[in-house]
């Protein structure tokens, strides 16, 4: 790919090709959550990338390199439980309202950073933080708000994402993209097996390929983000991603008719605004560190 694009260009767009897989991984869990419970779509998703990464580790394509345990556990835990959490959103929310809730994570990122790392917190960071919840509480619109689980999940999600990007962010410096990323199947796996317990089911046709699909979808946008990585800052990585919301809410409105209200896309506005923010900020100050 690198003979026919610049680097700055294989960068944006591996990230709108990422977004795009997300959003189709969501709505095809939207679709299998319909007839099947959603522990049992978690535990195929993950158990999917595990046995993905075990032929190639046998077959000696990749290596895995656990050097900082402790923290490789951390971030395992968080995101594999993002995981489940966000399934669990997707399955009880539009898809355009999981995924404006998932991209509050920068804030929940800086938050386990001042707790964990103690970087400190400014003004501005604190701004975007309150300015970002009010958003959420626009778009539950308490006018004539009625209690949704999904939203719990949604927050849920976001504060496991941000505390396993702040982990990842440490870990960089010892552990490889790989390994973090087989390690967070396997958690994910495990977090997600005694869901099976509430309910297990032989899938039909239809629903195993929808399982399949949203399980490859998954695996590819990972592989396609971690692949465009390299040719894109991190900052400008996150608000390219966030057009992930555009085509959720496309995929929402035009396959399962989920017409988003003028609250939906006020609150989702004040929110996606706020964390592109956040990233450039923290964009620009790295580079000024450099």
């Amino acid at each position: 790919m690198e003979k026919y694009f610049k680097k700055d260009m294989i960068g944006v767009l591996m990230m709108l090709l990422s977004a795009a897989l997300f959003s189709f991984m969501a709505l095809f869990v939207r679709l299998a959550s319909k007839t099947m419970p959603v522990g049992m779509i978690v535990c195929v998703r993950y158990a999917f990338s595990v046995l993905f990464f075990i032929p190639l580790i046998a077959m000696k394509q990749i290596k895995i390199r656990p050097v900082n345990h402790r923290l490789l556990l951390y971030r395992a835990l968080a995101a594999g439980f993002g995981g489940l959490f966000y399934f669990l959103a997707i399955a009880n929310i539009s898809l355009a309202e999981a995924v404006i809730l998932k991209y509050t994570f920068p804030l929940f990122a800086i938050a386990v950073s001042a707790i964990f790392y103690g970087e400190k917190t400014g003004r501005l960071v604190i701004f975007l933080l309150l300015w970002s919840f009010i958003g959420v509480f626009v778009m539950m619109n308490p006018n004539s708000f009625s209690f949704r689980i999904g939203y719990v999940w949604g927050i849920l999600n976001a504060v496991s994402a941000g505390a396993a990007v702040a982990f990842l962010r440490k870990l960089r410096a010892t552990d490889d993209s790989t390994t973090t990323t087989f390690f967070t199947a396997v958690a994910g796996t495990v977090i997600s097996l005694p869901m099976l317990l509430i309910g297990l089911q032989i899938p039909t046709v239809s629903e195993s390929v929808l399982l399949l699909s949203a399980s490859i979808m998954g695996l590819s946008a990972q592989y396609v983000l971690a692949y465009g990585m390299r040719f894109i800052k991190t900052g400008a990585a996150s608000v390219i991603m966030m057009v992930e919301v555009v085509i959720a809410s496309v995929l929402g409105f035009s396959i399962l008719g989920q017409i988003p209200t003028i609250h939906q896309l006020l609150g989702g506005a004040m929110i996606v605004l706020g964390g592109a923010v956040l990233i450039v900020r923290q964009g620009n100050n790295k580079a000024k560190k450099i």
